[in-house]
């Protein structure tokens, strides 16, 4: 076998983003095995599982040794972290890895300062990225400092990614408002950044891999825009389309070759209706996106293109549709939809018109149907069950 056949990959995390991941490398004949803590989920039922292993836990040192275990068969294996927190345990702790399992990285300082938010602000700057103004506060009395710095209204979010039921960010009118924000996120390190007016769909993202092999550009590049957000404004990918913003990548392929970036990687921009300037939101490290799916279904596949250059094979050609391909989170699209219709923001025409062409969603898939009758099965169990309750 070529070294290329003998390498193998991990993905850790079996939810909707490390389904994406399953798929864009079972596709293409890859090795691969998914570690979850919850195997039953119906994402984590797809034929292009070649092994499933369960840990007690994703962002922690149980995932170490679930991995050391699997690292006893000799296999060579690349680990493609899907959650952020994961992503951190593992620089932080790469060195305690079996050689067996390869991990593309940045150094873990570089990991560190992009994953802090104000961490990525100071890089910023220093490499001349745009980037809104922003402060960070620590406690009641530097947010004052930090709102009289700053232009409202202000997006406040903690500097680090939180899981929970505390908000992922809000936006703030005034002072009053951000005092509020900042009890009801819980307090502590929290960054202050200006709001760059528009829409959902003023979103972009530049989505790349990186490889030591060639430090100097990426060995794939994608672009796209959100078309809807839930929650809106500052909430996760419902819907995303390829989009044409050289100025998007240009950017992020410069600020990504300036801080030395290996692996998975992506920035978010804001476009300000203003002056049609992109403003660099936050980067994603070392994982894929939410919305990776969108590229993929574009012929631009990833996490492949990683997985190639790791196994020492030629980069892989991107296989472009002849028509653009949207990618649609069903549940999450007819919210922020429904949400923007009562609101008068939207109409019912507007969105179908928006859908229409050539789309996949974030579970169905033809070649792979498992988890969608997983997902469809659980929810008539679970309604069948309420109406029986009721009964």
């Amino acid at each position: 076998m070529t070294d290329g056949e003998q390498l193998g990959a991990v993905v850790l995390g079996l939810e909707i983003n490390g389904l994406n991941v399953v798929r864009a490398l079972g596709r293409r004949g890859v090795h691969v095995v998914g570690i979850d803590r919850d195997l039953a989920q119906f994402t984590a039922h797809s034929r292009y599982l070649r092994g499933r292993v369960a840990t007690a836990d994703l962002r922690g040192e149980a995932l170490l040794d679930t991995l050391c275990e699997l690292g006893r068969d000799g296999r060579r294996r690349l680990l493609f972290p899907t959650m952020d927190g994961t992503v951190h345990l593992l620089s932080a702790l790469r060195a305690r890895l079996p050689g067996h399992l390869l991990l593309e990285l940045p150094d873990h300082d570089t990991v560190h300062a992009l994953m802090h938010k104000g961490g990525f602000r100071e890089l910023a700057d220093r490499h001349g990225l745009l980037s809104p103004g922003c402060r960070v506060a620590r406690d009641p009395a530097e947010l004052e400092r930090a709102a009289a710095e700053l232009r409202f209204p202000l997006v406040m979010k903690s500097t680090m990614k939180r899981t929970g039921p505390t908000p992922k960010a809000a936006v703030v009118a005034d002072l009053e408002g951000a005092r509020r924000s900042y009890s009801e996120q819980g307090g502590g390190e929290m960054i202050l950044e200006e709001w760059i007016p528009g829409t959902d769909a003023d979103v972009y993202f530049c989505l790349q891999a990186w490889s030591a092999r060639d430090p100097g550009r990426p060995l794939c590049s994608f672009v796209g825009r959100k078309l809807r957000q839930w929650p809106p404004l500052v909430g996760g990918t419902a819907a995303a389309e390829p989009a044409e913003a050289p100025e998007v990548e240009a950017a992020t392929t410069a600020f990504f070759a300036a801080v030395g970036y290996r692996g998975l990687g992506s920035m978010e921009y804001k476009r300000d209706p203003r002056d049609g300037r992109y403003y660099a939101i936050e980067p994603t490290v070392g994982r894929t996106d939410f919305q990776s799916g969108v590229a993929v279904a574009n012929g631009v596949n990833i996490p492949h293109a990683l997985w190639a250059a790791v196994a020492g094979l030629p980069p892989p050609a991107p296989r472009r549709p002849a028509r653009p391909v949207r990618w649609v989170e069903p549940t999450a699209d007819a919210r922020a939809a429904l949400l923007a219709i009562e609101r008068g923001e939207l109409t019912h025409d507007a969105w179908r018109a928006s859908l229409r062409g050539p789309r996949v969603t974030s579970v169905f898939a033809a070649d792979d149907p498992g988890p969608w009758l997983r997902d469809i099965a659980s929810r008539v169990r679970g309604r069948l069950a309420r109406l029986l309750r009721r009964g």
